[in-house]
């Protein structure tokens, strides 16, 4: 009796086939993944800059006996 493998199995090349044929678009959609949120963070950092340089500029009048800042 010979032990063969079922017709069904996958051979090695095959498997790594399909390994890479799945890997290189999910590295690049993670990759892209990655890109989009610190695209969509960028908004938020320049609202919160905006915030401070308006808070900056109150604490430096309130300070300066409400004359405004020349720079």
């Amino acid at each position: 009796m010979k032990n063969h493998l079922p017709a069904s199995a996958f051979t090695r090349i095959e498997r790594m086939r399909v390994t890479a044929i799945t890997a290189i678009p999910a590295a690049v959609a993670i990759r892209q993944y990655f890109h989009g949120i610190k695209i969509a963070r960028a908004p938020s950092v320049v609202r919160h800059f905006r915030v401070a340089a308006g808070a900056l500029a109150a604490a430096y009048a309130a300070v300066n006996r409400g004359r405004a800042c020349n720079t």
